[in-house]
């Protein structure tokens, strides 16, 4: 005797198979599977009224190596205003295409098997149809483990930008503060006013006595009266022995007896010359 098991499922598919049978795709809480389904075309057939288009029905089945045999059901629930609405019933072919292709890739079939009931009941009774397909085609993609990042922008709107190195939502123009105007694009800022250095398609203030920078800590000019270092710093001409003046970051002129180095950002004492005169 051919073991009998129940089941939940709901129809997806029904096909004709040979002269009085269908052959019905069900999916279930745990599997999908193709199921003959005897009797059907016949005018006093009941079997009929179990595999209508999107039933969710209770059924007993026979499990052989082969194709498997409906031998009863029960209908748990159906969706008329599916079959009879032709843009909920495009929305509908849409889904059951979906959970066919789809069906046995997901990680969890109890949920996608819930979820799928619960978008139809959502599709019976919404005037929505394509935002209800829309959820869906989000939600299986969650299910499938290959969920889409919504937390990031692909492609920004005009007078938008993005980081093209990273993730994240498009800001305004506006946000890119320190950028030559000409120079705002949607991937950010490729050059800055004086006083910026640029860091990611971003503008940052050099430090406060550089004029012009290229991290936050090496200066490559200096404001009046510092003198850039060896160390690309900026540094007031006071603090540099025996500097007196500066101009355009360099030490102008050093004290009496000092003149300035090779690079100009210090002072070094004159060598004294002098005549040896024998006797």
């Amino acid at each position: 005797m051919k073991p009998i098991s129940k089941y939940q499922g709901l129809v997806l598919k029904i096909k004709d198979y040979k002269e009085n049978s269908s052959l019905v795709t069900v999916i279930t809480p745990e599997f999908k599977q193709n199921y003959i389904v005897r009797g059907t075309k016949k005018l006093t057939s009941k079997t009929s009224k179990w595999i209508n288009f999107l039933n969710n029905i209770s059924f007993t089945a026979t499990d052989t190596d082969g194709l498997n045999t409906m031998t009863e059901a029960f209908v748990l629930n159906s969706f008329p205003n599916i079959v009879t609405d032709s843009k909920k019933l495009e929305v509908g072919f849409v889904i059951v295409e979906k959970l066919d292709l789809l069906y046995e890739q997901a990680t969890d079939l109890n949920k996608l098997y819930e979820f799928s009931l619960k978008i139809l009941k959502l599709l019976e009774h919404s005037n929505y149809p394509i935002q209800i397909l829309q959820l869906f085609e989000i939600k299986i993609m969650y299910l499938l483990g290959i969920a889409p990042n919504l937390n990031s922008c692909m492609k920004c709107n005009a007078t938008y930008w993005k980081k093209p190195t990273a993730d994240g939502l498009c800001q305004p123009y506006e946000t890119l503060t320190n950028c030559k105007p000409q120079n705002i694009t949607q991937k950010g800022c490729t050059e800055c006013e004086k006083g910026n250095y640029l860091y990611e398609y971003e503008c940052h203030k050099c430090n406060e006595h550089c004029t012009e920078c290229t991290t936050s800590t090496i200066c490559s000019s200096c404001k009046e009266e510092y003198v850039l270092t060896t160390q690309n710093e900026c540094i007031h001409y006071l603090k540099i022995q025996n500097c007196v003046s500066a101009t355009n970051s360099k030490c102008k002129q050093c004290a009496d007896g000092f003149e300035l180095n090779e690079k100009q950002n210090g002072c070094s004492e004159k060598l004294k010359y002098g005549i040896l005169v024998g006797i």
